[in-house]
């Protein structure tokens, strides 16, 4: 259920949701900035906000670093037109790059497919297909070609495992200041 609390002068919508699993309040900060707050099915309204206005400081850190953090490089869904463009033109770019480092480094993929995805940059399956989220397009380069290159070493090694790290390591020696780069940027 949707609602809003004041916290220190600012007006904070949020999503609640109640599950009798649940036995501590869970506050949840999305990459889109929403908040959702996941309590105890018992638990009063009047203690959930309580809880809100004690983590207020904290909170509206967090929410003011996702939106300062949150490129809004990528225009609106709604503006449905703009949107194809764009993807369009991301699809392109990514196509190009992705069949770059793959013939350079030896990589066979099975297809690709640009998508807009809500959590993730890119993913590949065991078949060997390849997914990328449409907004790497307009990452900075190296970091589009961190997720790119981390995608095409699954299909070598599918787990996060130590082999798996030195797999991306030969290609991009400076792939955790790449990582840790990417980790501030929001989808």
């Amino acid at each position: 259920m949707k609602r809003q609390i004041t916290l220190k002068n600012k007006v904070i919508q949020y999503l609640l949701r109640k599950n009798r699993l649940f036995q501590n309040l869970r506050l949840t900060i999305r990459s889109d900035g929403q908040l959702v707050v996941t309590a105890p099915k018992k638990l009063k309204l009047v203690i959930i906000e309580k809880i809100l206005e004690k983590k207020a400081d904290w909170l509206l850190e967090k929410l003011d670093q996702i939106s300062r953090n949150h490129k809004k490089l990528f225009l609106e869904k709604e503006n449905r037109s703009n949107y194809l463009t764009q993807k369009k033109w991301a699809q392109k770019k990514i196509l190009f790059w992705v069949k770059k480092l793959a013939t350079q480094n030896n990589f066979h993929y099975q297809k690709i497919s640009i998508r807009n995805q809500k959590t993730r940059w890119g993913s590949c399956s065991r078949k060997g297909n390849l997914n990328f989220n449409y907004k790497i397009a307009f990452l900075p380069e190296k970091l589009a070609e961190y997720v790119i290159i981390h995608e095409l070493c699954h299909l070598r090694e599918f787990n996060h495992n130590l082999q798996f790290w030195r797999l991306v390591k030969s290609f991009l020696p400076d792939y955790l200041e790449r990582q840790k780069e990417l980790k501030k940027r929001y989808l």
